[in-house]
C-alpha cells in the first residue's frame, strides 16, 4: 500500500505525527526507511 492509499484511509493521521507525515510526503525514502524498521506497511 501506498503513502496516498494510507492518507485516504486516515491510516497515517491516526498513526503518525503531523511532522513525520510532512517527511514521508516530501522523501519517498522515508517510506522506504518506515518499512525497514517497521515492517511492511
Amino acid at each position: 500500500m501506498g503513502l496516498q492509499e494510507l492518507s485516504k484511509k486516515g491510516w497515517l493521521t491516526k498513526t503518525l505525527n503531523p511532522f513525520l507525515i510532512q517527511q514521508l510526503k516530501r522523501h519517498k525514502t522515508y517510506e522506504n526507511r518506515w518499512i525497514k524498521e517497521n515492517g511492511p506497511l
